[in-house]
């Protein structure tokens, strides 16, 4: 006696519920990518006054934006991390952006002044100086100090946490992807147990 496929009915019920689950999935890693590429992210807001620190969590990279430090410029800078803590990529790692002795390359302190006061504008690429890995949080307690000085006479400010936007794309898709091979195992494994020719 030939018995029917057991899912024949469980499925069509589940179908609705699948695209349901789907379409929330990827209304999340869309959410996460705009939220990226817009600089908020888990409460994290880009402030408008404060030159920024973008880490790349992939990498360890570390960049500067000076677009928003007083000035537009960014004529120091200094990171430090507790000793007793994870350390930076260094010495000789970094590309520091000024020439001139002023300048410290250790394990837990990278920082240089521009002795001319001139500083740089826009974004510099400090290089992979960074442990990988880290979250925004994990990143706020590794940095015991992340000051820099915008044009000269206006005072040591801190720089902003931002996540590179390139990251968390790799991480939403990564995430897509692997939730959508999950599926697809599931369901093949389903349709090898749900059917029954047994006579």
């Amino acid at each position: 006696m030939m018995q029917g496929n057991y899912l024949l009915s469980i499925g069509c019920s589940e179908k609705p519920f699948r695209a349901a689950r789907w379409s929330m999935v990827f209304a999340f890693a869309v959410q996460l990518l705009v939220s990226s590429a817009s600089g908020n992210v888990g409460g994290l807001t880009d402030d408008p006054f404060l030159a920024d620190l973008i880490y790349d969590s992939t990498t360890g990279n570390v960049k500067f934006d000076a677009v928003e430090a007083a000035g537009g410029i960014i004529t120091n800078f200094v990171l430090q991390n507790d000793i007793d803590e994870l350390d930076f990529n260094a010495p000789d790692i970094a590309n520091f952006p000024f020439v001139g002795p002023f300048t410290t390359d250790s394990l837990t302190e990278i920082s240089q002044t521009d002795g001319t006061g001139v500083g740089f504008s826009g974004m510099h690429d400090l290089a992979d100086v960074f442990p990988i890995g880290l979250s925004l949080t994990d990143l706020d307690s590794f940095l015991t100090t992340r000051t820099y000085v915008g044009e000269l006479g206006s005072g040591v400010m801190a720089f902003a946490l931002i996540p590179d936007p390139s990251s968390l794309t790799c991480f939403a898709l990564a995430g897509v992807l692997l939730l959508h091979r999950r599926r697809r195992v599931r369901t093949t494994a389903g349709d090898f147990k749900g059917t029954g020719n047994e006579t």
